[in-house]
Parts: C-alpha cells; sequence; structure tokens
C-alpha cells in the first residue's frame, strides 16, 4: 500500500475507458464514496489516424508510442493525487489503452492496488489481465468492490482476501474465489452525476486536457438501466458467455425514484435512453411503467426490443407514455442464418408485421444488421435486401462488422469451418459499427458520422474492384438514407441485380460526396451551434464556443 489513508478512508480512483456515460463506473462510486476517498477519472482518445482497416473492423491500435505527451501527463498527475487504489473498467477493445494506462500507474504509484473490471476480465481473458494488476473482478463488483476498499483499509495484507468474486495474487500464486450470490439490484444507489470528484482526460492528437467536470450535466440525454441480464444466447453477443440468464428488474416505483434523482442534477435532459438488452414487456410491469413514467417523468424515450414482443397494444401503452424510438436487432434477412449461426428465433414475415404497426403509430425504429459474416453468401444478401425492402419508413439503419472476440460462439464455430485463423482473434480489433443519416430520431448523432464517411468510401471502393458483396451493402445502406427517395433506391437494387455495377459506382461517388460536404468542420460545427441555439439562445452558444477552444470538448 502506497500508505495515504487519511482518517481511516483510503484514497481511490475509478477509470473509465473511452467514450459513453459508463453507468458502472458511476453506480460503483455512489456505493463506495462514504467509505473511502474515491475520485472518478474519465479516458478519452481520439485521433485522426484511420481507424478503419479494409476488413470494416476498428484496429483499436492506440498505446503508449501513440500518446506519449498523454501518459506523461498522465503519470504526473497521478504522482500528485498519490491514489492507494485504482479500479479500472475496461472491454476488449480496450486492451492496449488498458496495458498502456497500468504501466503508468505502475510508474507513478508503485505501490497503489490495482483492480480490473468489466466483461473482457471477467469472461474474456482473466489471467492475462492479471499479468498487469493485483486483482480481477470476476463479479458484478459492488459488494466486492466495497468489501476489498475496507480490508485493504484496515492496513497490512498478509494473507489472501479471498473475498467472493476476486481472483488475487498472493505470494506468486493465484487465488480464485468463488462468486456469492448475484446482487440485490433493488438496494442499488442512484449512481453519481456531478460532484467535485469527476475528472475527464481528453487527448487528440496527442494534446491531453484534463477537466474537473461532468459533462453529463450538459447533455440532452440520459442512461438508464431498469435491470440486469438477457434471456438470449446471441452466438456474436458477450451475453452468450455469460453463464446467467436470469433476468433481475427493479421495481418501477425504484425506477423512476432514481430518473427524478438524476433529473434533479442533469437539468437539461430532454430524452432517456433504457439502456437494458431487452425492456420488460410483461404486461403487468408494462401497464405501471407507463402509468407512473407518464405522471412523473413524461420525457420522451427509446427503447430495445426483440423481434416478436411488440403487439399494437403494447406500443399503443408505450407511445402514451413518451416512447419516440425503438431500437430492433434483426442482424439479417437469411431465415437460416439467424437460426444456425446467430442462434435467434423470428422470421422475415414477423419483421415485416411488427414495421407495420411501427410505422402506422409513426414511432421512429431503427434496425440493427451484421455484415462481413463469412458463413453467409450472395444468396443471403439477396434475402436481407429484400426484407429491408419491404420495410415501411420512418426508420433509419445501423450495420455492424461482425468481430470475432475470444471465447464467444460464433469464434469457435468460425475457427472450426476455416474461416479465421487463431491469429485473427485479437480483441483490439472491434466491430464498426455506422448509422444511416436521419432527422427524427430521438437524438441527434451527425457528429459520429464520420464513420459512415470512411465506411461509404472502403465499400464503395470495394465494389469499384467488382465485389458484389459490398454492392449489397451499399444498396442495403441507402434504404436507410432519409434523403434518397426509396423509388431511387429501388431504381439501383435492380441493376445490382442485374449485375451492372458500374451505376452504382456512380451513384456512390455522388453520395459519397454528400456524406464528405456533410461532415466538413466548419458544417459540423455550424449544424451544432444552430442546435445550440434553437435550444439555449445566443447567449450559451458563445459559451459552447469559447469551451470548445478553450478545451476542445
Amino acid at each position: 500500500m502506497s500508505g495515504h489513508v487519511q482518517n481511516g478512508k483510503l484514497k481511490c480512483l475509478l477509470v473509465g475507458i473511452g467514450g459513453g456515460y459508463h453507468y458502472n463506473i458511476r453506480l460503483l462510486h455512489s456505493i463506495v464514496k462514504q467509505k473511502s476517498d474515491c475520485d472518478i477519472l474519465f479516458l478519452q482518445f481520439s485521433s485522426n489516424k484511420q481507424l478503419i482497416g479494409s476488413d470494416l473492423r476498428v484496429h483499436f491500435n492506440k498505446d503508449i508510442n501513440d500518446f506519449n505527451k498523454t501518459f506523461a501527463f498522465l503519470t504526473q498527475w497521478l504522482q500528485g493525487r498519490q491514489y492507494d487504489l485504482i479500479g479500472v473498467s475496461l472491454m476488449s477493445h480496450n486492451w492496449s489503452l488498458f496495458v498502456s494506462l497500468t504501466r503508468s500507474i505502475r510508474e507513478s504509484l508503485p505501490e497503489c492496488k490495482i483492480i480490473a473490471g468489466g466483461v473482457h476480465p471477467w469472461h474474456v481473458a482473466t489471467l492475462e489481465t492479471l499479468k498487469h494488476c493485483d486483482y480481477v473482478c470476476a463479479s458484478e463488483g459492488e459488494e466486492l468492490l466495497a468489501s476489498l476498499i475496507g480490508r485493504l483499509s484496515a492496513g497490512i495484507i498478509d494473507a489472501p482476501l479471498r473475498i467472493p468474486g476476486l481472483v488475487e495474487k498472493f505470494n506468486n500464486e493465484v487465488i480464485t474465489t468463488s462468486a456469492g450470490a448475484s446482487v440485490e439490484i433493488e438496494d442499488m444507489p442512484v449512481p453519481t452525476y456531478g460532484g467535485d470528484n469527476i475528472y475527464y482526460l481528453h487527448s487528440v492528437e496527442d494534446n491531453p486536457v484534463l477537466t474537473n467536470y461532468d459533462y453529463m450535466l450538459d447533455s440532452g440525454n440520459i442512461f438508464v438501466h431498469i435491470g440486469r441480464g438477457c434471456p438470449y444466447k446471441c452466438s456474436y453477443c458477450i451475453n452468450s458467455v455469460f453463464t446467467e440468464k436470469k433476468m433481475r428488474m427493479r421495481t418501477v416505483d425504484k425506477l423512476i425514484s432514481e430518473i427524478k434523482a438524476i433529473l434533479s442534477v442533469c437539468r437539461k435532459v430532454e430524452n432517456i435512453f433504457f439502456m437494458d438488452e431487452i425492456f420488460p414487456m410483461r404486461n403487468n410491469y408494462l401497464q405501471e411503467f407507463v402509468e407512473k413514467y407518464r405522471d412523473n417523468i413524461g420525457l420522451p424515450f427509446q427503447v430495445t426490443l426483440y423481434p416478436g414482443m411488440l403487439t399494437e397494444e403494447k406500443l399503443v401503452l408505450l407511445k402514451h407514455a413518451g416512447l419516440k424510438e425503438i431500437t430492433m436487432g434483426v442482424q439479417s434477412g437469411s431465415e437460416s442464418t439467424i437460426k444456425n449461426i446467430f442462434t435467434r428465433t423470428y422470421t422475415k414475415e414477423l419483421i415485416i408485421k411488427e414495421n407495420e404497426i411501427v410505422a402506422k403509430h409513426k414511432i421512429m425504429i431503427y434496425y440493427d444488421f451484421i455484415i462481413r459474416n463469412p458463413f453467409e453468401t450472395v444468396k443471403d444478401y439477396k434475402e436481407t435486401l429484400e426484407l429491408i425492402t419491404r420495410l415501411k419508413r420512418q426508420y433509419y439503419l445501423k450495420f455492424y462488422t461482425l468481430a470475432f472476440f475470444p471465447e464467444h460462439p460464433i469464434t469457435k464455430k468460425a475457427l472450426e469451418a476455416g474461416y479465421i485463423r487463431e491469429a485473427d482473434i485479437d480483441p483490439s480489433i472491434s466491430y464498426l459499427d455506422v448509422t444511416t443519416p436521419h432527422k427524427k430520431a430521438i437524438a441527434e448523432h451527425y457528429y459520429v458520422e464520420e464513420g459512415l464517411v470512411q465506411w461509404n468510401r472502403v465499400i464503395l471502393n470495394n465494389v469499384k474492384a467488382n465485389s458484389t458483396e459490398d454492392a449489397y451493402y451499399l444498396i442495403m445502406s441507402y434504404y436507410g438514407y432519409w434523403f434518397i427517395p426509396k423509388r431511387i433506391v429501388d431504381y439501383f437494387q435492380k441493376q445490382l441485380i442485374k449485375g451492372d455495377l458500374s451505376k452504382i459506382v456512380h451513384f456512390g461517388a455522388v453520395i459519397n460526396t454528400i456524406l464528405s460536404i456533410r461532415n466538413s468542420i466548419v458544417i459540423k460545427r455550424l449544424r451544432y451551434l444552430v442546435n445550440v441555439m434553437k435550444k439555449e439562445g445566443i447567449i450559451n452558444v458563445f459559451k459552447v464556443v469559447y469551451r470548445k477552444i478553450t478545451t476542445g470538448v
């Protein structure tokens, strides 16, 4: 231990890597802030380097060599803070940054203990993670972290801690203690928002800027979890490697109470995103949610549904409460792929039926599709395209490039089939997701269209090289562009079926030019400021400009 326990309280830091709202970090902080002197640090690294490979996946190869100045800054900052325990939450694609981060911690605070948590340390590479830290959280972390802080606060550790769910190193031995029962989520406190203990380190092209402020306070959106778990085990999803299939839901009263507490701090909220894998649609729960949400909250909201969960009666209820948008994973129009490769259970006709209900009631919906699936052929692409042509607008589309993460069922299946090699299973190579342009979605996302520009450019170049597969992806995506009339896309879809790729190439070049203009720095900043001006007035526009100039965020 670094020996800086003051007033019986350990000095702790919880680190979240990457962008996002970091629900788990905020919740953990709320749980341990009374028994420790605990800070939060959000790390985000941005680079203009081309991260999208020819395989249409994101190659997260950022490490200390790319951000030497940033890590030197971070090392100095850590030395000044003198933490006793640092917890890092990471996903598989954060691996390179995690390794570099732990190296900085060791250099600056050699006696500081490090604990890693999240999907990758827990379910994918526990022992490999342990090489870079002292402990791995191989369970839900709330009770474990509180127990760990309590034990470390007590002083010298001369025996294994043996906390349920903890993987630890002691005298060159790895000791794993079985996890206890699942935590009682009804008793969880409100996640931390705001306060003097939140830091944000944003580095653009290795130019670090540290701010002591929670930018979620200025966000128009908040992200809420009703419960935990997923009843499905889709082969490409991290839920497929979880042992627990049970879904645990908080009561509606607890949910409403948390939302109210967050809104009392985050006063600019316009939308609420329910981030559960599947929104609860049981009749009794849904009825109570609709009544209490409408009466107590009333803000527009978004939910995620699995195909087959929606009826017109339930949609009317949700719309009455404020539903504005639905996310639904379709993944493929090939029922063979859906059933045999992705281990999902629904039909194309079911998708069409639910789409008609959503279109009738004018609810925005966006559909997820997975591309670059080596198990699919042109026949499967045709079936997916045919499904998309039958969807009624208003909708937009999101395309995910299939990634092969360690231990996932689809990764094992691809290995057995010879589609990939062991060397292709790299946690730093993640899926790429791109969203087609829209203008009526619950939240504007033009600021992330840069990925779509690169995606469109790579796809178009492949079509120029006579890639029929990529031509299908391109035409599929154009059905989700709000500014391209459907009859025009129908025309190019017919050219694709005929095998005439030249007209698609010319049209794709036009679309690529439009996307490039939409995503130029000048246009993006102008659109951003216009939106702020509409919402908050001219004075706040000047505040935003000043903040962008001084902090870059």
